[in-house]
């Protein structure tokens, strides 16, 4: 009881140290920002047809989430005339975005790992809503296939565990940039932001407080989860990848060396917390009239270990540069990386550009007991042309549509967001929208 207490006592700290529950102050005074055009980009070809790429499905959520929510607020506005606290409190669409991400944040988990097993040709199914023991699976696959994974291709196999949390901290990276470039507003994905970092960071703790699952495999192997607990199943992979095949495993299953290696990513996971997106109401500092900056740090767990990174958002008129910095560890050893992007340019009003550049030293074969780095890198390109609507005032207001044409090149090595993990050349394509 005592460590329920503990765990539901720092939940409720979680949700009340975040600004996004009391920004119903912030609403009014930034209504000029969040009435105006914004820009939402759809991913209709990733360079596959066969099914959605992490990266695919990751950003036509985000989009989705905030066309739908952009509707609902203008439908359902606030009342000017009730007290600050009414203005929020009364509203339905207040009220759907606090109960969407009980239903959103499961699927895209879920897609996480079931991308994995789609880059590798495997299928599976992927079931986003709780079972009886409320607990969210991807299912349809054999031990057999997911042994073969695992003696033959272990940072894969790995990543089967990690991708769900790595595709939450993903669309958490990609809502704190549009905050950051005030392409988007707290009040309009705060709440979607909030919520999602505290639930990964939840999944990531868990083991400090050695909290049993006590999850019992299903008869028939294909109804089973891939993995069972994330966190729990990649400490026992890593530290026993010839061990006896098996799937779910509990915190009791867990060696010494192995509790540690969980409470290392559980108490790295408050890295997380050192963010103004978190702490102050309005997490983008104003240099100038026309300049700003803010930036935040981050955690999150890899195919042979897991990293930290600290990113810098930085706005001149309207010049949107980025800039992160990321330690990668896999057991004992630590590996540089950093990025540098050009975001969302406009050096005409009918085109944008948006171009990232990353350099990485990873665990050589991504291997989570060696010393020796191997280096690689990444270089992304988009490009996106507007024709301007001859009446933006019909049709919800689209002020343009457009179309996008994006290229990703990376070597061989790990690029959160994107499943392969050897050299890889992908072509991109789809459609966006001014509203």
């Amino acid at each position: 009881m005592k460590v329920k207490s503990v765990f539901y006592s720092f939940l409720f700290l979680l949700l009340f140290a975040s600004p996004c529950f009391s920004q119903e102050s912030d609403l009014l005074s930034t209504q000029n920002q969040i009435n105006a055009s914004r820009d939402y980009s759809f991913n209709i070809f990733d360079g596959t047809s066969s099914n959605y790429t992490m990266q695919q499905f990751m950003d036509n959520y985000i989009s989705a989430y905030r066309l739908t929510f952009r509707a609902l607020d203008d439908f359902f506005p606030v009342d000017k005339e009730k007290g600050r606290m009414l203005q929020h409190y009364s509203n339905v669409s207040y009220w759907l975005k606090w109960l969407s991400p009980i239903f959103f944040i499961p699927l895209t988990h879920e897609e996480g790992h079931r991308s994995i097993l789609t880059a590798q040709g495997i299928g599976s199914i992927s079931q986003p809503w709780p079972n009886i023991h409320g607990v969210c699976y991807v299912k349809g696959v054999s031990n057999a296939t997911l042994q073969n994974l695992r003696d033959n291709q272990l940072p894969v196999f790995i990543r089967l565990h990690t991708a769900g949390i790595e595709s939450d901290y993903e669309i958490i990276r990609k809502e704190k940039e549009l905050i950051s470039f005030k392409q988007e507003t707290t009040p309009g994905i705060g709440v979607e932001l909030a919520m999602r970092e505290i639930m990964n960071m939840v999944y990531m703790f868990y083991g400090l407080f050695e909290i049993d699952m006590n999850l019992t495999e299903e008869v028939n192997e294909l109804d089973r989860d891939i993995v069972g607990h994330d966190i729990y199943g990649m400490a026992y992979h890593l530290f026993r990848p010839n061990a006896a095949y098996s799937r779910y495993k509990d915190f009791d299953d867990l060696s010494q060396e192995e509790v540690d290696f969980v409470k290392r990513i559980g108490w790295k996971s408050f890295i997380n917390m050192a963010s103004p997106f978190h702490w102050v109401k309005n997490p983008v500092f104003n240099l100038t009239d026309n300049m700003y900056i803010t930036g935040h740090a981050g955690y999150c767990i890899a195919p042979f270990g897991d990293f930290i990174d600290e990113h810098i958002y930085f706005t001149y008129k309207d010049l949107h540069l980025t800039a992160y910095a990321r330690q990668f560890q896999n057991r004992y050893n630590w590996f540089p990386a950093f990025g540098a992007g050009l975001v969302d340019f406009k050096p005409l009003d009918w085109l944008a550009i948006t171009a990232r550049g990353h350099f990485w030293m990873q665990p050589e074969e991504l291997d989570f007991n060696t010393a020796n780095a191997m280096l690689g890198g990444a270089v992304e390109l988009e490009l996106t042309g507007y024709l301007p609507s001859r009446n933006p005032d019909s049709f919800m207001n689209i002020q343009a549509i457009g179309l996008s044409l994006g290229c990703l090149y990376k070597t061989k090595g790990f690029m959160p967001g994107i499943e392969q993990h050897e050299d890889h050349l992908r072509i991109s394509a789809g459609v966006a929208f001014r509203y």
